[in-house]
């Protein structure tokens, strides 16, 4: 069946209403000499573009025999140097589109605008250096391993006339490299393949007389065009060098003429070179391959002095906001070293912030004059070195704690006096019986003393709350069901609250405290207790001997326990499994649990929802308990206290 024929049409366009039009009906009406004369003075690469921009200048930049003045001008009057003439196989068009377009790399598919890694090869390539090395020994291999015999048999009458790489010297190679066979992998991005082509038409003929003396005619014909076509590969790569090297001269001069307008106005280089006008001035005269005059920089002076301005107006602003950033972290990093060496309260992070002199120091080198310099001396330098500017800062602390004591005190009915602490006497609002709660939150519930309120910080609250303040003295109350515990706490043990040892002497006490409201006998040590009494409403205690509290023990508390396990840490989550664990409540059965088993009957079957030490107890299956008493114990009175 025979192929169907295309049949051509023409395409017409509905004519623009007037004054609405796109202008193209103006360009018609002109001659075609005078529209050669206005598109002579533009590039080629412009001309390019403009022929592809509708079917007007496609017929008349194109299709038109007569355009090819136009070409042959802009040609002639391209900067620096002319354009070579193409040779009679090239069209205008893809002549200049060959030396001017973007196109894909031969190896990877990106797009690239430099100029062609071979003239003679039309080997397009872009930046990347594996794609030279690439490129070069897929022809180098071709040639000495890549058809075994039939490349030794057939490729001197190839070579003859075959167009090779243009500077094979670069490669310390003797023989001339041709495109061949590239593997299929890029085979993408690689145009036909005549080397192949080649030797299959020989290897075809070799067998007809007549084919092949034909076939010989014709690569003679192709080498005595060889060398025609090798002196204008070279050509075109001699201009395209030059052109590049004119091009960067015409860079360097451009950006030297901005730089010069930067010094004589007091500009700094860089907010010069973020302005948008600068980008424009570069890539349109780097383009064009045109130098920037004073008349060029004269008309956008005004324009280019107020992008500089608000250039240099933001690199400040982005520059305090690095600084305070940083100031922030110096600040941060001298708090939190504070936390872990001060014993004692310390201010939430927040509030450290609204001190004097943090706000200071979290200010420091913002202003203009000190950002603009190359060394300045840091937040955190200040802190190390400066020993007038850490005792500011603990004056202030200090001063700060002594306010929240007032207002503390105050909320627990101390009048003035019994704020007058002497040697030896603890202030009234860091005594064993004195405790607050935190109103704000809405997960934590545990009794604070002042230390964890100084530091505390809420949780799940809602953006509403977050944004009414991280830290409030208003927002504590006092804990009576603490209270009072620890008030029955000094009684039973005689303790007296108002020394600074009694803490001290409660804990070494060690668990010999019974509480009579639980229904099971369950002993503890004194801290504990404050905690257990959230669960009665009312609660008397027991001050027991150390061989009555031993006898109802059975194995002594293991502080910090429940904590541990109830973090959910991954390094504990095989231990959770394990049935190690017993519940202290009941006391004749000596069931074991995994964690979360003991949890669900301490809920179920005693109404304890709060896991706490006094709670449980863990052994292995060899008898021992878990954990160091003492790393536990520190564990456990952190959290709490």
């Amino acid at each position: 069946m025979a192929p169907s024929k295309i049949r051509r049409v023409r395409l017409y366009f509905n004519k623009p209403v007037s004054g609405k039009g796109n202008g193209v009906d103006d360009f018609a009406k002109l001659p075609l000499e005078m529209l050669a004369e206005i598109l002579s003075y533009t590039s080629s690469p412009d001309i390019l573009s403009l022929a592809r921009t509708s079917r007007f200048f496609l017929d008349v930049l194109v299709i038109n025999p007569w355009s090819l003045i136009i070409w042959k001008k802009a040609r002639e009057r391209f900067q620096p140097s002319p354009i070579p003439d193409p040779l009679p196989n090239w069209t205008e068009t893809s002549y200049i589109a060959f030396l001017f377009d973007r196109v894909p790399c031969e190896m990877c598919g990106k797009m690239t605008k430099l100029p062609p890694y071979s003239y003679a090869l039309r080997a397009r390539l872009c930046d990347k250096h594996g794609c030279h090395v690439r490129w070069v020994s897929q022809l180098i291999g071709a040639l000495e391993t890549g058809h075994g015999l039939s490349v030794i048999d057939y490729s001197r009458a190839i070579q003859t006339w075959m167009p090779y790489h243009d500077h094979c010297e670069l490669y310390s190679f003797s023989r001339r490299m041709l495109r061949t066979y590239l593997t299929a992998a890029f085979s993408s991005h690689t145009p036909p393949d005549d080397w192949e082509v080649a030797l299959r038409r020989h290897k075809d003929a070799i067998l007809d007389l007549d084919r092949f003396q034909r076939l010989d005619q014709e690569y003679a014909k192709k080498a005595r065009q060889l060398p025609i076509i090798m002196e204008f590969h070279k050509k075109i790569e001699s201009w395209s060098t030059k052109v590049r090297v004119w091009q960067v001269e015409i860079n360097l001069e451009n950006k030297k003429l901005l730089k010069s307008k930067a010094l004589a106005n007091g500009w700094d280089l860089q907010d010069v070179q973020q302005t948008q006008l600068y980008e424009a001035l570069m890539k349109t005269h780097d383009d064009m391959g045109e130098r920037l005059t004073e008349e060029a920089y004269f008309r956008v002076q005004y324009e280019f002095r107020e992008q500089v301005a608000q250039c240099r107006k933001n690199r400040i602003r982005a520059l305090i906001d690095n600084t305070t950033r940083l100031n922030r972290k110096d600040l941060q990093r001298y708090w939190n070293s504070l936390k872990t060496s001060k014993k004692g309260p310390l201010p939430a992070y927040a509030q450290f912030r609204r001190l004097n002199m943090a706000r200071i120091l979290e200010l420091k080198n913002t202003d203009e004059k000190a950002l603009l310099k190359k060394e300045k001396e840091s937040v955190r330098h200040e802190l190390r070195h400066n020993a007038h500017t850490r005792d500011h800062l603990t004056r202030e602390i200090n001063a700060w704690l002594n306010d929240q004591r007032a207002k503390l005190s105050d909320k627990m009915g101390h009048s003035y006096a019994e704020l007058v602490v002497a040697g030896g006497y603890q202030h009234p609002v860091e005594r064993i019986n004195a405790w607050f709660i935190c109103t704000r939150c809405k997960k934590e519930t545990d009794p604070m003393d002042f230390e964890r309120v100084c530091g505390h910080r809420c949780r799940g609250l809602t953006d509403v709350e977050k944004a009414q303040g991280a830290w409030d003295v208003a927002w504590f109350e006092v804990d009576t069901k603490a209270i009072a515990a620890g008030n029955e706490l000094l009684r039973i043990s005689a303790l007296d609250e108002k020394f600074t040892e009694t803490k001290k002497s409660l804990i070494d006490l060690g668990a010999r405290f019974l509480c009579k409201a639980c229904p099971s006998p369950i002993v503890m040590d004194g801290l504990s207790i404050i905690r257990h009494a959230k669960r009665h409403d009312t609660m008397t205690l027991e001050f027991l001997t150390s061989e009555d509290a031993a006898r109802i023990l059975g194995k002594p508390l293991q502080p910090g326990l429940a904590a541990r396990f109830m973090a959910y840490s991954k390094c504990e989550s095989e231990a959770r499994q394990r049935a190690d664990f017993i519940c202290r409540h009941c006391q004749n059965v000596k069931k074991r649990f995994n964690f979360d088993g003991l949890r669900s009957h301490l809920k179920t079957k005693h109404g304890v929802t709060d896991v706490r030490d006094e709670d449980l107890r863990r052994e292995t299956s060899n008898g021992d308990i878990s954990g160091s008493p003492t790393t536990e114990i520190i564990l456990a009175y952190g959290l709490l206290f």
